[in-house]
Parts: structure tokens; sequence; C-alpha cells
């Protein structure tokens, strides 16, 4: 709706919880697996904030479109989107970065390892 948090974001932490979520049956004691996510978790936020000032949906609309739409108003998601919402330069690019960001992320963490180009 525009007042919480950024789709790319929220599926972003999704993403590395898939890798480096905490196991239910140590919720309690698997600190060493809560800090690796949560550190994972700083790392995107903070690409985030570096890149649209916030990780919440309408601040990144300020800072994309100038303005943010309320989009639980019908006649502000229509304006959403005839802004260009879904071009390839506006909420398609933030999804977009966020994937490359969240792949950085595990790379750098050892979660995932390149692939050879050489076979």
């Amino acid at each position: 709706m525009g007042d919480s948090a950024c789709g790319g974001y929220s599926g972003g932490l999704l993403a590395l919880g898939l890798f480096a979520g905490r196991r239910p049956e140590f919720i309690d004691a698997d600190l060493e697996e809560r800090e690796a996510i949560m550190r994972m978790s700083r790392k995107l936020y903070k690409k985030f904030a570096e890149a649209y000032g916030s990780c919440i949906c309408h601040g990144i609309q300020k800072e994309i479109f100038g303005r943010a739409f309320h989009l639980s108003r019908p006649e502000e998601k229509e304006a959403f989107e005839q802004a260009g919402a879904h071009t390839l330069d506006k909420c398609t690019a933030v999804v977009g970065a966020a994937c490359a960001w969240v792949t950085e992320i595990l790379l750098d963490e050892g979660f995932l390892i390149p692939s050879s180009a050489e076979y």
C-alpha cells in the first residue's frame, strides 16, 4: 500500500532467510545463525538506505517519483501506474537491484559459490 516495507526489500529478506534463516528446532539457542541472518539483513538495509534513503515504499517512491502514492486509493494507484511504476527504471529497477544485492550478500557470506567461466 506504500506505507510499509518495499516488496523488493521484504522479498530480499525472505530470500536471505532461505539460506541463513534460523531453524525452528533451535530458535532460542542458535545464536550463530541468528547473528548471520541479522548481519545479512543489516547489509540489505544499508544498500536500500544508501540507494533510496529508505526501505519503506513511500520513501523509495519519493526518491524515484518525487512523491509518494497511497496505493489503497484507486486514483492514487492509477496515478502511480501512469507515472510509469512498472517500467524498467522505476519499481522494477528497485526489485532488480534488491535481487542483485541479495546475490552479492549471499556471495560475500559464502552461501553461494561463483561459477567458473571455464568448464
